[in-house]
């Protein structure tokens, strides 16, 4: 179970983690909307605790990859082998306009991201030499007075947000695990994520004690509320959201698998026009329940199961506003955990 990292005032961290260990998460995600994702994480790597830190996502091609191995290897130290890396690419927009960097083909650009990166441990590790040499990536350049010391802890995961097969393929082939889009139905796990994993994964040379291991974090959303009319609200407010990732063509494929490729279409053209407001006529309440769980805090540990049964890890919360609503999250984790 992964509990998000609330946007910080940073001085409430620490109280974050104390909290999300006591009501029995196994992990802390920070994700990248709107700060580094990195950041909040030094700090709650300083509070004594069991918990998984991890990015969900850090946007990758936005950092070199051997930035991004200096900050994961001081990461895993300082939370003494805790740090999950989670990575994404991001889309082209945003890393092209927003970050100036330069974009292409991005899942072979992923695939030789994630694999210096893990050059870059190694190399900080063993003291080999670091020699890299990809399409996108060049690296030879690693002195003994910029590597990193070896740690007790150098194994670091690695988590990659895939959607198209192709990336899909990547994270099986080179990660330990994926993290996959909120947008998501438990179809399109079945019959296109989990077979592009596996795909990705027999590329790779690993046993199949290893796949059991590989960790499927994420796909879908929860809705949950003490009684119909609160999780109506709660109903409504994610169709909004999810009517938003459907105008999205980068996401057609989530529509397209549950036969609402001509909805997807409108959206889009919808989104186009700026007409926002009226999405809601088009993405159904019915066709939410295709993307989420749905159900009061009775009913919603069963609809978990039930929605995520393929996957190994769930993000899931309720609002905290009492000392009852802390005691019931906490029953409901312990509850879906048994």
């Amino acid at each position: 179970m992964e509990r998000v990292l609330a946007e910080p005032d940073w001085t409430c961290i620490p109280e974050q983690v104390r909290e999300t260990e006591h009501l029995g998460y196994d992990a802390l995600v920070a994700a990248e909307i709107p700060i580094d994702p990195y950041l909040p994480l030094v700090i709650a790597s300083q509070v004594p605790a069991r918990l998984t830190l991890a990015t969900g996502i850090a946007v990758a091609l936005a950092r070199s990859p051997v930035s991004t191995a200096y900050t994961a290897w001081e990461l895993q130290r300082m939370s003494q082998g805790r740090f999950m890396l989670g990575l994404g690419s991001q889309v082209k927009g945003h890393i092209v306009r927003r970050f100036s960097m330069p974009w292409s083909s991005p899942a072979q650009r992923m695939r030789e991201y994630i694999k210096l990166v893990k050059a870059c441990w190694h190399t900080w590790q063993t003291g080999a030499p670091l020699d890299f040499q990809g399409e996108c990536y060049r690296v030879n350049l690693m002195p003994p007075a910029m590597c990193l010391p070896p740690q007790s802890h150098p194994d670091i995961p690695v988590q990659l947000a895939a959607v198209g097969e192709h990336m899909l393929g990547v994270a099986g082939e080179v990660c330990e695990g994926v993290r996959l889009h909120s947008f998501c139905s438990r179809k399109y796990i079945e019959q296109i994520a989990l077979p592009s994993l596996r795909a990705g994964f027999a590329r790779s040379g690993r046993s199949e004690e290893e796949w059991e291991r590989f960790e499927v974090a994420g796909g879908g959303m929860v809705v949950t509320g003490a009684d119909a009319d609160e999780v109506q609200r709660g109903v409504l407010e994610v169709r909004k959201r999810l009517a938003f990732y459907a105008s999205t063509p980068a996401y057609r494929i989530q529509m397209e698998i549950e036969g609402f490729g001509e909805q997807a279409e409108k959206l889009t053209w919808m989104s186009k026009e700026g007409r926002w407001n009226e999405m809601l006529e088009v993405f159904t309440e019915e066709m939410a329940h295709r993307y989420a769980a749905i159900g009061t805090y009775d009913a919603i540990v069963e609809r978990i199961r039930e929605r995520f049964d393929l996957v190994s890890a769930v993000q899931f919360s309720i609002p905290i506003r009492t000392a009852a609503d802390s005691g019931m999250l906490r029953e409901l984790i312990q509850d879906l955990k048994a």
